[in-house]
């Protein structure tokens, strides 16, 4: 939860953080946080989540669209 909330706030420092105490990105949680990035147009986030293993299938194309509107 604590790594979905870093990621919707925007912080990529917390998020790394989290990536760097172990945060899971592969599950439910990771694909929640990218998700959460995404819509709220943080690249940084998307990037590092992405970077630690978080799955970019879990993302619609209208999602990817919007960020990059």
């Amino acid at each position: 939860a604590a790594l979905i909330v870093a990621a919707r706030a925007g912080s990529e420092y917390k998020v790394g953080e989290l990536l760097r105490w172990g945060a899971d990105v592969r599950g439910h949680a990771g694909g929640e946080a990218l998700l959460a990035a995404c819509r709220g147009g943080n690249y940084r986030v998307v990037r590092s989540l992405l970077s630690a293993g978080a799955d970019s299938g879990v993302i619609p194309a209208t999602e990817v669209r919007n960020m990059l509107a």
